[in-house]
């Protein structure tokens, strides 16, 4: 059995590398979606994937030294292959560092759903037979509140993104009540997307965007749609955040910038202590 997922494994990935190739010299426009996980982004790339007037592809990672780094950790060995920093390794090394024209599609979310729907996906102990109860749901919003990278958002657009790219997100206006923006900064187009815009303004916008007819995108990939959803959202019903970590999150740029004054105190009234 693990010798047959290896084989699939590596099809994949010679599927993928040819993919990459092949936008390099196809002439059709290349879209990547990159972005920070636990955005809602799986719908755009599924609506991107499979089209012939277009080159999709989706990543976290295009930023080398990351890409490094993540391989020093997981190795490239045999039975422990990384595909999906595989992708980002051809990404980078034949598309982004040799500065090619690419179309970029980005999405932001609440802070605080992120970081949320973030641990739950990263958290394997939560699959092992997670009992709910008070106390257990106590621990688990302890563990978080005192562990997890609160920033992140932010720190991804800085450590990632900026570097991959040579460009500083937060130097470019966004309009937090149209809940969308395009930065263009060769050899770049960047369309960002909060993900509380419907399904069917995602569509038009990508469309838009990308002088393709007919994206359809709909939602995949919920946190909620999976087994987890009860505990998900009692967990959420439940967290507060402490007054001092809570402010953090919302005075920090990435927050600043992607929201209204009205939804920053939407979000303190929601989950910060004291509010």
């Amino acid at each position: 059995m693990l010798f047959l997922q290896v084989r699939k494994r590596k099809a994949k990935i010679r599927k993928a590398r040819e993919k990459v190739a092949a936008s390099v010299t196809g002439g059709a426009p290349i879209c990547i979606v990159y972005q920070m996980g636990k955005v809602a982004s799986t719908s755009i790339y599924e609506a991107l994937k499979d089209r012939t007037d277009c080159f999709g592809f989706h990543t976290h990672s295009l930023n080398r030294a990351n890409i490094d780094k993540n391989r020093s950790h997981q190795g490239d060995e045999a039975f422990a292959i990384d595909k999906r920093g595989q992708l980002s390794d051809q990404l980078s090394a034949k598309i982004v560092e040799p500065r090619l024209p690419v179309k970029i599609i980005t999405l932001v979310r609440d802070p605080f759903e992120r970081n949320i729907s973030a641990y739950f996906e990263n958290n394997r102990a939560i699959r092992k037979g997670f009992q709910l109860n008070q106390e257990n749901l106590k621990k688990l919003i302890d563990d978080f509140l005192n562990n997890s990278n609160h920033l992140g958002p932010q720190r991804w657009f800085e450590n990632e993104f900026e570097p991959a790219l040579g460009v500083d997100i937060f130097a470019h206006p966004f309009d937090p009540v149209s809940e969308w923006g395009i930065i263009r900064q060769a050899p770049y187009d960047i369309l960002v997307l909060r993900t509380t815009l419907d399904d069917r303004k995602k569509s038009e916008l990508t469309s838009d965007f990308l002088e393709l007819p007919g994206v359809n995108i709909e939602r995949r990939n919920s946190t909620t749609d999976k087994s987890l959803k009860k505990l998900y959202q009692e967990f959420k019903n439940t967290v507060v955040f402490p007054e001092d970590l809570g402010q953090q999150i919302l005075e920090c740029r990435y927050t600043q910038h992607f929201f209204t004054a009205a939804e920053i105190e939407r979000m303190k009234s929601r989950w910060v202590t004291g509010a």
